[in-house]
């Protein structure tokens, strides 16, 4: 049986991401548009943490000064590791936390508030929610929160297969404190017809724009 979402649209969707990754072997699995523009805005002077270890590990720690990436899954814990030995990296740590949300989301407890330049929350679906109210505290102004998959969980307007719907409601109360936390954040939403990527930006004070502070 051919599942409904599989119309042409969607074909040439999935033959354009294949394209992309062959091209590009060690971006992150995030939409092109929202690699581009990391790419672009990461620096050597910034630290952050990324939820879920991959391809985006040795991609972020090839570009950033600090990362702290956190893994769920030993294996996969042990094939990161193995991965940064072979690549040019900052100062990374690669931290294995298996038990629950709550410890799994805890990182973040590490960090003062406003400490961290950016957070990718990826990694465990149903702990993603516990990870981004972790997160926005601890996210500098200027700062960046970096949500993948997010038509999953919130109100999107994106043509996705396991898109929520543009009028749902956010799919845990937990979400739905986050996005009424970032609702004065400013937002970008890149869609590749497969996954759609969110990027939150901290809002910037106007005393700290005057000066030319770390936001601006």
């Amino acid at each position: 049986m051919i599942r409904s979402h599989w119309t042409p649209a969607y074909l040439n969707h999935r033959v354009r991401n294949a394209v992309y990754r062959l091209r590009h072997p060690k971006a992150p699995w995030l939409t092109p548009e929202a690699v581009a523009f990391l790419d672009k805005w990461l620096g050597r002077g910034h630290e952050g943490i990324e939820w879920g270890t991959g391809r985006s590990t040795c991609w972020f720690a090839c570009r950033v000064g600090r990362l702290t990436s956190v893994e769920h899954d030993p294996a996969w814990f042990v094939r990161t590791c193995r991965r940064l030995e072979k690549v040019s990296a900052g100062r990374v740590r690669v931290l294995l936390r298996e038990a629950s949300a709550e410890n799994y989301a805890r990182i973040a407890d590490e960090f003062e508030d406003g400490a961290l330049d950016f957070v990718l929350v990826d990694g465990v679906s149903a702990w993603r929610d516990v990870c981004t109210l972790a997160a926005i505290p601890k996210i500098r102004e200027g700062g960046l929160l970096i949500l993948d998959d997010a038509q999953r969980y919130l109100p999107l307007d994106v043509v996705v297969p396991d898109a929520v719907g543009s009028r749902a409601e956010p799919i845990t109360p937990a979400w739905k404190q986050a996005v009424e936390l970032l609702a004065s954040w400013k937002r970008q939403v890149s869609c590749d017809g497969l996954r759609a990527t969110v990027i939150w930006r901290r809002p910037v004070a106007a005393s700290m724009l005057k000066t030319g502070g770390p936001g601006a």
